[in-house]
């Protein structure tokens, strides 16, 4: 996660943030061919931050389903997860705040294990000179898709 070089902009870079879907195999059939001794050791252990944002302020359109997916994942998470923590309605300040304490101040610790979820708006943007994507996360307070960014 990196600073937007557009400082005040409303927007939160996220790079190259991979989806989590991957690390959820504990949620699928196939957790059951997984070894007792390897679900025991991950089982209760771990963190997870799950960010919703469903009401915006600048132009997006309210995405109403967020809180339940929020619920859902938790429910889901609970059992293998020692710690969740849910964030609602963050502004872009609140965003980067929390992504960044939750990988580098709580838990950035040797074999923690670490989830985090989004659930929002977001947005690509094409570079025309580097001709590289770049990806980014919505908070509630974000410029609306037809605003101009400075």
């Amino acid at each position: 996660m990196e600073a937007d070089p557009r400082a005040g902009s409303g927007l939160l870079q996220c790079g190259n943030f991979v989806g989590a879907y991957y690390g959820c195999w504990w949620l699928s059939p196939a957790a059951a061919q997984v070894p007792e001794d390897i679900q025991q050791l991950v089982s209760h252990r771990g963190h997870a931050l799950l960010i919703g944002v469903s009401t915006y302020t600048n132009g997006w359109n309210p995405l109403p389903n967020v809180q339940k997916d929020l619920d859902d994942l938790e429910k889901g998470l609970k059992p293998h997860f020692q710690k969740i923590e849910k964030v609602l309605n963050p502004t872009v300040d609140e965003l980067r705040t929390r992504i960044r304490d939750f990988l580098l101040v709580q838990w950035n610790k040797p074999d923690e294990r670490l989830f985090i979820y989004y659930s929002g708006h977001g947005f690509t943007e094409l570079h025309q000179f580097s001709r590289r994507d770049e990806f980014y996360i919505t908070g509630s307070d974000t410029p609306g898709r037809l605003e101009k960014y400075p």
